[in-house]
């Protein structure tokens, strides 16, 4: 049983925060006098759409690249309930990139990141009479997927660049049991371990990097 992948305006609403970054970036890639980056590494923090920073190493072989990527992010609302829980996520990635237009000052590329993710959450459930707090814990789950970003870059100097990129996301992964209409998941089933959620939609992010 596989679910059909639902668009709502959360998701549309990130798609379009970036593409004014994307359109500035596109203008400014023109192919003449092309940005020569072969042999150049450099590390960088990237934040997500999806509110996650990540530590990011790059390295150029001419017009392809290879990413490493690494991220991290917790919240922790007090108090914490079933349906605001204490959240850890960590993620891992790799990403492949190609370069299709450059100029001395940009460039752009599109790309694939498969990524590994491991969620583990945490709430208290308030006992009565005396209204005693006792911590429940939800076995933590692997989820995984895939990015194919649009990836544009603009240098400030031979040493520091912005990057930006928007594209669309695969998710793969056990079902997650959410209320809201605009989730997307495959079934609302408590048995996750016989089911794999599919989930689509548009990614995004900016940061920086700095090439030694």
């Amino acid at each position: 049983m596989i679910a059909k992948p639902v668009r709502h305006a959360k998701v549309c609403l990130q798609f379009l925060t970036g593409l004014p970054l994307l359109a500035v970036l596109v203008l400014a890639a023109s192919p003449v006098q092309a940005r020569d980056m072969t042999g150049k590494g450099g590390v960088g923090m990237l934040v997500t759409t999806e509110g996650m920073p990540m530590a990011a190493f790059r390295y150029w072989r001419t017009n392809f690249a290879v990413e490493l990527l690494v991220g991290y992010v917790a919240t922790t609302p007090s108090p914490a309930t079933v349906t605001r829980p204490d959240t850890t996520q960590v993620r891992a990635a790799i990403g492949f990139l190609y370069r299709i237009a450059d100029a001395p000052k940009a460039s752009l590329a599109i790309g694939l990141r498969p990524w590994l993710q491991y969620r583990l959450t945490s709430y208290s459930i308030y006992l009565r009479p005396n209204n005693q707090a006792l911590t429940e814990m939800d076995p933590g789950f692997w989820s995984f997927g895939a990015e194919i970003p649009l990836h544009g870059e603009v240098f400030l100097n031979d040493h520091f660049s912005l990057i930006g990129h928007v594209g669309l996301t695969i998710d793969l992964g056990a079902p997650l049991a959410r209320s809201d209409a605009a989730a997307t998941t495959l079934d609302q089933a408590k048995d996750t371990n016989l089911l794999i959620g599919i989930r689509g939609g548009f990614s995004g992010g900016a940061g920086v990097t700095y090439y030694f």
